[in-house]
């Protein structure tokens, strides 16, 4: 009998957090409808993930090189993190307070209960709804830019690669495939946490193998050197013909972008215990975390740029690709970036399952067409199935502009940023 009290009494605490988030989530006017499989450790893998801020600099390197160089990859990435990070403050209050996966588009609702409130809360829920869409699509096409670039690693006169038709077929079937493991992942509680470990966990340890891969050849090798201090903090590149005021803004694209996912945790507040205290860690945790990783890894392949030129036109149209090569060789080059991408495909489940909260959200809410049928949650499969693969229908739409411009990638790109952060409230 004492066992069996003893039992209870332990069992008892875990019982009322999830009482009282269920409690919480109803005084919202929602019922707890997935679980709270997620643990701080999960979540705050997943949102480092997501964030992804050094593999998001190494695939826009491009953009930061030419819109400034050095100048505005560095410190400009300084500033952003000041900024986010107030932001981020922000946002972890307000979910403390009102912890729910559609977020900033309910705070504004709550916060400005008038008809103009409801019509910039409506407005807001489409704005980062749109965002994380492209969030989606433009990891997906930075994945299928780099697994077609691996072709011109090894045959540089190959011209398949920038075939239009090509690239939309390999986006179309990443798309596929990063949604269908989205929702098999969902069929247990186990399998997504440890999903985000796993991820996080490889995610970390790539970090360090290809800064320290960078850095050995170049000091191993009596050909390669290393640039000067000079040129890694203080050298100043404008290859756009705009003015350079201009052009600092410009650059803040790349930091903008790579922290720009930092709300990430609060689209899953529903399937984490206790998210008044462990979300708002999560949030300011995980773009401290971003970015020191960028920063540093952004020093590593500074300093190991050898031919600057060769790496502002590369041969695979990929600068972080032609730096690797160039430094660690061709086949080591392959082995890497092939960890790489199959790393970003892993970051890349991770943005969909975020992106596919939010729509779920949305649809909840009667925010978008067909409402009450995309915000069903599917008993078998314990996951918004529907909300799922109707984002994975929109993704894979975004593609179609690859059959008619090969200047997509910028195009998403941008407005990734200009979605995401223009929702924030």
């Amino acid at each position: 009998m004492d066992a069996e009290l003893g039992s209870t009494s332990k069992q008892s605490p875990a019982y009322d957090q999830v009482a009282e988030d269920a409690r919480d989530l109803a005084n919202l006017g929602h019922a707890q409808a997935l679980s709270r499989k997620f643990g701080t450790w999960n979540m705050l893998s997943l949102a480092f993930v997501v964030l992804g801020t050094w593999a998001v600099f190494a695939q826009s390197l491009a953009s930061g090189l030419t819109n400034g160089g050095p100048i505005t990859i560095l410190w400009g990435l300084c500033l952003v993190t000041l900024c986010n990070t107030c932001i981020g403050v922000s946002l972890g209050e307000l979910c403390s307070s009102m912890p729910t996966a559609l977020g900033q588009a309910y705070w504004v609702a709550r916060l400005w209960p008038t008809p103009a409130g409801r019509f910039a809360s409506y407005l807001c829920a489409w704005i980062k709804t749109f965002g994380w869409w492209t969030l989606s699509a433009s990891t997906i096409a930075f994945m299928t830019e780099f697994i077609l670039g691996m072709n011109l690693l090894f045959d540089e006169n190959s011209t398949a690669p920038q075939a239009g038709w090509v690239q939309f077929l390999v986006y179309l079937g990443t798309t596929f495939c990063l949604t269908g493991l989205n929702m098999v992942s969902c069929r247990s509680d186990r399998i997504l946490p440890f999903f985000n470990n796993f991820v996080g966990t490889t995610f970390v340890g790539l970090f360090f193998v290809l800064g320290l891969a960078l850095l050995i050849s170049v000091g191993i090798k009596d050909d390669l050197d290393f640039q000067p201090a000079s040129f890694v903090f203080g050298a100043w590149i404008n290859r756009t013909g705009w003015s350079d005021g201009i052009v600092w803004f410009m650059g803040l694209v790349q930091a903008a972008y790579g922290l720009t996912a930092f709300d990430a945790a609060i689209h899953l507040v529903e399937e984490i215990p206790a998210p008044r205290r462990n979300i708002p860690k999560v949030i300011w945790l995980s773009i401290l975390c971003g970015a020191i990783t960028g920063f540093i890894f952004m020093v590593v392949c500074l300093f190991t740029i050898q031919d600057i030129e060769q790496v502002l036109d590369p041969v695979t149209g990929l600068p972080f690709m032609d730096l690797v090569r160039s430094t660690v060789g061709l086949q080591g080059a392959a082995v890497l970036i092939a960890l790489f991408i199959i790393n970003g495909l892993g970051q890349g489940v991770t943005v969909v399952t975020t992106s596919s909260r939010l729509t779920w959200g949305f649809a909840r809410d009667g925010g978008i067409p067909w409402a009450a049928y995309s915000a069903h949650v599917d008993e078998t499969w314990k996951a918004p199935i529907r909300a799922l693969w109707l984002q994975g229908i929109i993704i894979g739409v975004v593609g179609t502009l690859y059959t008619f411009s090969n200047t997509v990638l910028e195009a998403i790109v941008g407005g990734t940023f200009d979605s995401v952060d223009v929702g924030q409230p």
